[in-house]
Order: C-alpha cells, then structure tokens, then sequence
C-alpha cells in the first residue's frame, strides 16, 4: 500500500488522515486529526506486516499504553490494524519533521555534550520501567526515528516509541543500530536494547553515525559493518574519552559480555561525560513541549517560520498567536497561566513547573536559563532568564530571590518545612529525616543502594555544633559532597571506598537547612539534607532505623528455573504491593541439575546475584547445607516479610526451617499434591455410595483396595494406576509411610539435617511397603488385608504412563497431581479428588512445595525480601495458577479469587486438607544427591525383603 487512506477506525474513535510528513525504511508518518479537529500524528510501519502478527501488534501497542503517561514515553492516542496496522500519536510541532525523517539524534548532537548524556540516561531508564510491565520485557527497536528530544517543565528529555511494532513486518531492514544477533535471526533479549542504546551513544556522542563512512543505504556494507563492530577510534575528536569503555561494552558482538540491562550503561554514560555550568548548556534545537494548534491535517498543523513555539521576532513568546502574547495552549503536565500570562517576558499569575532548588548546570537550571523561548506553565520566557543557583524559581533582573527554606535569606539555610522545599523530591531512599540530636558526630554513607547513588541517610537532624562525617562505600563511581549554597564542598569526586569528608556546623542555628548533592550525579537524584535543631518533618530515631532490610529501590533478580510462565512475574510484582521503587527481573533459562550447586558456588564466590532463588523443597537441603540462604524470619520484626512467614502448612513450615537455628529461611510460595484423582461412574456403577465424603475423610487401604477391585472389575480396567519406577516411587511411599507413623529421619520443628537420625528402617516402614506389594502382586504381606487393585505393570510405570492409562480410561483411580488429573478427564465423566487413603494412623499426602529463598549476599536484602513476600499476593498468585501451581497464600489457596473460580474448587475440601496433612519428601543434602539410589531399592524393598531393603536406605542415608 503506497498510502494509508483515512478515516481509519481505532478502538477510541475515527481518525483522519492527511499529508504524509516523511517516510523511513522503518515507519511512515503522517498528520492527522481526532474527531475534534486536534492534531496529531498517524504512522505505520514501512513495509508489509502479515496478518497473522497482527494480534502481536495489538498486545505490543497495548503494553505501550500501559507506560505512556511517563514524560519519556510518547502518548499512545489510538491504534489498529484496518486497512493495515497503525497507530495515532501526539506529538511536539517542532519535533514533527526531524522524527518523521529519522534525523532527530541530530537534534541531540546539537546540544553540549554534557545534555546528550543525560538524554541517553533518559533511554535507559524507560527501557528498565517499560520491562516490568506486559509480557515483553525489551523493545528491540531503537532508533533515531522512534525517538524525539525536547524540552518541557523539568529539562531536556528523551521520548521513546514504537516499543517493538516496526519489526513486525515481514523482513525488517538493517539499520546502524541493529545488533548482530538480529543480523542472525538469534535470540533478542534486554542485551540487544543495550547494543542499540551502545550505538546511539556511539552516534550521539560522536560524528552522527556508530559507522562513519558506511553508507547506510548499502545493506551489505552495513552488515559487515556490524559483524566487524563499533571502532570507537573512528567516531570522531568530540567523542568522549571516558565514553569509550561503556560503549565498547554495550555494543560487544557477544551478548553475554555486555551489560545485562540499560540501567548500568546510563549510569556509565553519565559518569563519562563532566558536568558543565548554566552558562556552557547548549539546548537551544530542543523541541518545546507545547501542543500544535487544531487547525487541519495540512502545512498549518505544524509551527512555520512566522508561527513558531521559539520567541518572537520581537524577543516574546509567540507559540501560536501572532501577537507577541503567550497562547492558550501550555507545556505537557503543568498548569495554564490563562489570560493573566503576559508575553513581555515578565511572570504573570502563574508559577514555573518544578519548583525544586537546583544546582548549577542541572537540566532544570537550564530550563531556568531559557531554551529558546516558549510559553512554560503559564510564564512568558523571553530570551534568557538570570539564574540564581538557590532560587525555587526563575528569576527575571530586578526580581526578588527567596531561599529553599523559605526564610527569606540567601545563605543556603532556612526551615525544613514542606520537606526540604522539595530538595529531596527525587531521592529514592528519602522517607523522613533521621533524627540524630544529642549525638557529636554523625556519619553518613556516600554511594549507597543498588547502583551505588545515593546519600544514606538522605535526610539526616542534627544540633548545632554536630559534626557531620560523610564516608565513601566505593560504589556508583567517583562522587563529591557539595552544598548548594556553597557551605561546604569535599573537592574533586572521589571513588576509594572509606574515604571520608567532615564538615562541623558550628555557625550554624535552630532551624537552619544545607541541601547538598553529588555534583557528578545529581541528574540521578544523589542528593541530601542536614537540618539543624528543628525541622518541620516526620523523624525516625536511630533506634527505629537503619536495619539491613532498609528498602532503598533497585532491580531485583528472581532465578524461576526454567519455568517460562513466570516471565511475566515482574508484572505481577508491579501489580502487587511491593513498593514502587522495586523491579524485577527474571532468569528463565536455568533449569537442570546444575542449578543449585551453581547457585551456592556464587554464594561461596561472594556474588550478589540472583537475588533470590525458586527451589523444591528436595533442594532446600543443599542450600541449607552450604550456608547459602538468608534467614528470613531474622527479619520478620523490621520488615513486612514477617506478616506472611508464619502463614502456611505443618509439612511446608517446617521444611523451611533451617535444622541449624530453626529460623525460617525459605517461603513456600506454592503446592503440588500428590493426590488421588479416580472416575465417578464407576464407583457409582459398583454401587459404591457418596464418593465425595472422601474428600475429608478418606477410606483405609483396605478398604479403598476393594472398592478400586469391584469398579475395575465392572468396567474390564487395570484400577487403581501409580508410579513404581525408582524415579517417581519416593513420592508414592513417602504418603504411604506417612500413613502409618513413619518418616525417614525422626522428625522436629525444624528440617532435618543430615546427622538427624535415620528411622526409615521401623515397623511403619515394612507397613508401608507391604500395602504397595499387595496393590500390584497381591498376596497377604499387609495388615489388615489389602486386595490387589492395581496391575503389575505400575512397577515400571513412570509419569507419563500413569498420566497416559488415566487419559485412555485404561484406571478408574490414579495418583496424579490435581492440576494435571483434572485437565486430562473425559468431559462425559465426573472426577473425583481425594487424599491419598488412610495408613494405621491417619491419611498423609505426598506434597510437592516450592520455596522462594534469599540470596544471603544480596545487596538488594530489602527489596528481595519484599519480592519473596510479594509470592504471597494476589497478583503472583493468579500467576501462578495459571502455570498449574497451588498458591500457598497465608493458609487457603481458596482465598484468592482464581482458585475459588477455577475447575479446582469443587475440589477445594480435600485441597485443603491435603495440605493441612502433607507430607514431604525429606530436604536433606543426602536426599537429594541418594535420591535416585533410594528410589531403585525402595522397588526392591517392595517386591522383595522389605527390612533388607529399609537397612539399606537407612545406611545410604546414614552415609
């Protein structure tokens, strides 16, 4: 299609469309307008999308509309897929014609290089948001023409789209920016955004192009280009020195050796080029935010020479009127000033967006200096403004200043009331200030939480006379502590951990305030504040702070073994109540035996990461063994972790109990029973009563033996169907056993050890074996009488051959998990749950629990306490039952609404009680590496020698 022809019809209404405005190998844009005559811009993919992706374009523009209120995020208006796929977005009047054409990194490259680095900071921050929300967690697609630079109420920003759509079609071109796995056809992954923002870098920061001399519309020549690499060498004499390893890394041609996510490079970037005074900013090419005229879909819906959102000829602001006076229409997320904002340059009614204090060369002290000449929240800017580094606001010559307190003096200081005046706004960590009065000196740590940039504490009360000792941890980069008003100042950043820098307020009074920063890093929120005496804030004492568990914010690594379903658990975190500052991100890929002796060696290793592991509870014994998990209930009093530890199942809790200090230190988060699932019909045609009283109050061995016999026997079938390979036979005896009194290691309030006592060898043992003898070869072993009710074959029987006689109707009873019986039952015949039957003494249930557990070298304690704690909300929750998983909950599965309303909650009596009389098999190191030894003689026990073949397991695991 050479054109899109409009209207075209979306799921908010019919949009028109107009001229084209410029056309890329990648998109296609042109004006458009609502119903209402507002213009905005339509766009479609350069290039054929085939119709059966259309249902991903769908699910990818909807993900975008889930972050496109962010100011880095270009709003998502409308879109969809007749006559072709497209999408209705807003956009800046300035802006239109470079995004359109590709060429907007140009308008970057014109800015200092100081104001490029933070626009790349920008990219690499929405990506990291844009990767907690939907199934897809990277966008794939970076490009010079899905990215506009402006300016608006807090600075100069960075705005992302396309999040993926353009490489729907069906042979996506190469571009600069492609990585080369893509070149292959290989794996995407968060690595791929990191080589694309590498290039960008690579361009914005150096001559315009990762490839300078490549002619990019030479397809071959691109591609050997991107095999051969990025030579930073080549970029030209602006590219920065200090930019040449981030980029180097970014864009590796091996994915494994770049950086994991985009936070990292950003960081990197940031420190790799120096800040730079108001004065030396150069932003003045920035698009202004402000919104295009409804005035058609041709040359008028787009600011002209005579018409533009930059100053008047006469130095004023003329946006969209012509008259030297600001118009109606204001920067995006701030107020109107209405007809009181005059455009003589001098404020009118209305206040600057923004209006925290900030240091010289920041974005918003450019803002302040004026970028052009726009109408921004209701002020007419006119030419430059003066900027006084400690004004809350922009002043004009001749205006009066005020100080960030508030008290009226321009020294630095003053009250801390409203909370700083904003000062600490942007700092993660800030939550209240820390009340240290009656203490001399007091320390501070620079280069605090998950990437090493921030101040802790932030805010921080001290008396007059208080020595304040600032020491460096060593992490985030070289850092500084500066106040703003010129107070005091450590010198050159600094990187050596245990630094240390002191300043004493001896001069200081009741009520005064220093707000300081990281000079380095203040774009990234770095910040602090010392009030003296009093401030007007909520005060935490230092017997209520400062615990390990503290949350501070940063990305948390979950390893969820090889289970794919739970990639989309960062958005079931975000849906959660984990706090806001909290991410998640998954390893997927980690499954085999490996994995735990992997994890424990990065433990031994010192590594932070992952975070938190997902384990059986057979590995639980391992982890326990090599010292490798946090304790969690050690944190069950200064953290919300301990609402939801002493909620669970006996047999659960008690596996998570470290046999060394009895502290919890693992969170069964899910279940899996190992119950019976049997047909209805028969049971009932062998005249066989209310089966559903099983539920709760299940039958004898003895007696569930004769009644399987008499249905089998009605219907011609095998009975009752179970596991008898060594593999899968520890689940089927350890019920049976469990049944009868017995255990395998004398049991405890905490998980065994490996030198707990080994009693698999009693009575309760033979019991257990003789019942499964007389199921499959019958005879008279077991007492009371069990008849034979299952075929010899069952011996041999692995999971899918049980699965598999269940499903062809080959048993009317199985010993299967409910999540799978119940999937696989024929629709004409009624299923039956119930527990495994009853023993000597009472009914016990092989359970398959699944633990989350810490990371004891996490640098991220908090916050990967509050993910562990998040397995038990509502949102993770439904997750789970959508991967076939029980949720533990806090002690009923059938509070969470997806289970009340799943196939399983006719089923919900004998769930319950399944897992209030679990069982599981033992979490010992032993158990784990001899597993499969005990499985093959636990066979010869039940066929042959019964105590011959429980000594032996007694001193395999004695061993």
């Amino acid at each position: 299609m050479d054109r899109l022809d409009g209207p075209v019809e979306g799921r908010k209404g019919a949009w028109s469309v107009g001229d084209r405005v410029g056309r890329t190998p990648r998109w296609t844009t042109y004006r458009g307008t609502d119903e209402e005559g507002t213009p905005v811009a339509i766009r479609t993919p350069t290039g054929r999308v085939p119709s059966d992706r259309y249902d991903r374009f769908d699910a990818l523009a909807r993900q975008w509309g889930t972050v496109d209120e962010r100011r880095t995020v270009r709003g998502l208006l409308d879109w969809g897929t007749d006559p072709e796929p497209w999408v209705a977005v807003e956009y800046v009047p300035d802006e239109l014609d470079s995004w359109a054409a590709g060429t907007s990194l140009e308008t970057a490259r014109a800015c200092d290089q100081r104001t490029r680095a933070e626009l790349l900071f920008d990219v690499c921050e929405i990506l990291r948001t844009y990767s907690r929300y939907g199934s897809t967690p990277c966008h794939l697609a970076l490009h010079p023409d899905c990215l506009s630079f402006r300016v608006d109420a807090d600075g100069p920003v960075a705005v992302v789209d396309d999040w993926g759509l353009s490489r729907l079609v069906a042979d996506p071109p190469a571009t600069p920016y492609t990585a080369p796995e893509q070149l292959e056809g290989d794996h995407a992954s968060k690595r791929t955004d990191v080589y694309r923002i590498g290039a960008l870098a690579a361009a914005a920061l150096g001559d315009g192009s990762p490839f300078p001399g490549v002619d990019a519309d030479d397809p071959a020549a691109l591609v050997d280009a991107i095999r051969e690499g990025i030579d930073a060498d080549a970029l030209g004499d602006e590219f920065p020195e200090g930019a040449v390893r981030p980029v180097g890394r970014a864009t590796e041609g091996d994915p494994s050796d770049r950086y994991a996510t985009t936070y990292p490079l950003g960081r990197d970037l940031l420190d790799a080029v120096p800040t730079v005074d108001t004065a030396d900013r150069r932003a003045d090419a920035l698009a202004a935010t402000v919104a295009p005229t409804p005035e058609g879909t041709g040359d008028h819906g787009a600011a002209t020479d005579d018409d533009d959102a930059g100053a008047g000829d006469d130095g004023t602001a003329a946006e969209a009127g012509d008259d030297g006076t600001a118009a109606e229409g204001t920067a995006a997320g701030t107020s109107q000033g209405g007809d009181d904002s005059p455009g003589d340059g001098t404020p009118g009614s209305g206040e600057a967006a923004g209006g925290a204090d900030d240091a010289g060369g920041s974005r918003r002290s450019l803002l302040k200096a004026g970028v052009g000449a726009f109408t921004l929240a209701g002020i007419g800017y006119g030419g430059l403004l003066a900027l006084d580094r400690n004004d809350s606001a922009p002043r004009l010559p001749g205006s009066e200043t005020t100080s960030p307190g508030g008290s009226g003096s321009d020294d630095g200081t003053g009250s801390g009331a409203a909370q700083y005046g904003g000062w600490l706004d942007d700092v993660e960590n800030y939550d209240a200030t820390h009340d240290y009065r009656d203490e001399d000196e007091v320390t501070v740590s620079v280069g605090t939480g998950e990437n090493g940039l921030l101040f802790s504490p932030a805010a921080i009360l001290i008396d007059p006379g208080a020595t304040v000792v600032w020491e460096w941890t060593g992490e985030g980069g070289a850092h500084n502590v500066v106040a703003e008003a010129g107070t005091f100042d450590s010198g050159d950043p600094v990187d050596e951990g245990g630094y240390t820098f002191e300043y004493a307020f001896e001069d200081a009074s009741e009520g005064d305030v220093f707000n300081y920063l990281c000079v380095p890093h203040e774009t990234v929120g770095m910040k602090g504040s010392v009030a003296v005496g009093d401030v007007d804030d909520d005060l935490v004492s230092p017997d209520d702070e400062g615990t390990a568990a503290e949350i501070t914010g940063g990305t948390v690594t979950v390893d969820v073994r090889n289970y794919q379903w739970l990639e989309e658990l960062p958005r079931a975190i975000a849906d959660s109540d984990v706090p806001d500052e909290v991410d998640v991100e998954v390893l997927s890929e980690t499954g085999g035996t490996d994995r735990v002796r992997e994890f424990v060696g990065a433990v031994d290793a010192g590594e932070p990461k992952p975070d938190v592991l997902l384990v059986s509870v057979q590995e639980l014994g391992v982890l326990f063994s090599a010292g490798a998990t946090e304790p969690l209930s050690a944190h069950a009093d200064d953290h919300r972790i301990g609402e939801v530890l002493d909620e669970t199942f006996p047999a659960l809790d008690t596996a998570a109990r470290h046999p060394e200090d009895g502290e919890i230190h693992a969170l069964p988060y899910s279940f899996a029973p190992f119950s019976v699932v049997y047909r209805k019909p028969p049971f009932e045609e062998a005249g066989i009563g209310d089966t559903d009283e099983w539920m709760t109050t299940p039958p004898t061995w003895a007696e569930w033996s004769e009644m399987v016999a008499a249905a089998a026997a009605d219907r011609g079938t095998d009975g009752f169907v179970w596991s008898g390979r060594p593999s899968m036979l520890p689940p089927t005896f350890t019920g049976v056993l469990g049944g009868f009194g017995g255990s395998y290691y004398e049991g405890g309030e905490t998980a065994p050890g490996d030198d707990a006592g080994v009693t698999i060898a009693d009575t309760p043992g033979v019991r257990a074996a003789n019942v499964l003898h007389d199921l499959a070869l019958g005879g008279d072993r077991a007492d009371p009488p069990v008849e034979r009710a299952s075929p010899e074959e069952v011996l041999e029987y692995g999971f899918s051959d049980v699965l598999n006689a269940f499903r062809e109707g080959r048993g009317v009873a199985a010993l299967l998990p409910p999540s799978i019986g119940i999937d696989v039952r024929d629709d004409s015949e009624a299923l039956g749950v119930m527990p495994v039957p009853t023993g000597a003494e009472t009914s016990r249930t092989t359970v398959y629990g699944q633990y989350a557990v810490v990371n004891p070298n996490t640098e991220l304690l908090g916050e990967a306490l509050a993910v562990v704690r998040g397995f038990r909300s509502e949102a993770v929750g439904s997750l789970l039952v959508d991967g076939g998983q029980f949720p533990t909950m806090n002690g009923d599965p059938f509070s969470l609404d997806a289970m009340a309303s799943s196939p399983y909650e006719p089923h919900a009596p004998a769930i319950r009680f399944m897992a209030e009389n679990a069982v599981v098999e033992p979490p010992t190191e032993t158990w784990y590496r001899e597993r499969s030894a005990v499985g093959e003689v636990l066979r010869k026990t039940i066929t042959d020698d019964p105590r011959a073949g429980l000594d032996e397991i007694a001193s395999i695991l004695d061993e």
